[in-house]
């Protein structure tokens, strides 16, 4: 099965903007993954929801999410709530330098995904933002003060890496074994 965009935007580069989508690079479906059962009966075991306090099960209906306070003391966040502080996204990633790959700590590198154009329209600018990064680095020079994220948003470094043209060496003739008279 082909795989399915994490995330779709942009990716602009100065004035040159494309659509792009997000895709994890490795897959979930070659994981081993096991089941617990009970060893006696050989049955599945299964997890119930169940009141912490009065030990009885609580139905899907009846559980809500809360904020933790203090040590017994919630305040319970509705959905509705929970909309409107959501943040408004311009679902564009902005590039703003280019990096040496060995500049990128390990660390921020946590899960691998690569991205593609999305559609047709933008192959063209792709590529260009592609090859921008593919040139050879300048001589580095002080680093920038980082810029903070605004609130409740994350910033984050991701290597993109274009395919290398495939080199093509012209084929020399061979000789033909001669044939000899008789």
């Amino acid at each position: 099965m082909a795989p399915r965009a994490n995330w779709k935007g942009f990716l602009r580069l100065s004035l040159v903007t494309c659509p792009v989508a997000l895709y994890p690079a490795t897959s979930d479906s070659e994981k081993v993954s096991f089941n617990q059962i009970n060893r006696n009966t050989g049955h599945r075991i299964k997890y119930s929801r169940v009141d912490a306090e009065t030990g009885e099960e609580v139905a899907s209906e009846d559980i809500v999410k809360a904020f933790k306070i203090d040590t017994d003391t919630y305040v319970e966040v509705s959905k509705e709530e929970l909309e409107n502080v959501t943040l408004e996204s311009t679902r564009t990633i902005e590039i703003d330098e280019f990096v040496a790959r060995d500049e990128i700590d390990p660390r921020y590198i946590i899960r691998p995904y690569y991205l593609r154009p999305d559609g047709k329209v933008g192959h063209d600018a792709f590529a260009v933002i592609r090859e921008g990064g593919a040139e050879p680095a300048k001589p580095s020079k002080p680093a920038k003060k980082p810029r903070k994220a605004a609130s409740g948003q994350k910033e984050m470094l991701m290597p993109i890496a274009g395919k290398k043209a495939k080199e093509t060496t012209a084929k020399k003739p061979t000789a033909r074994p001669q044939r000899k008279s008789a």
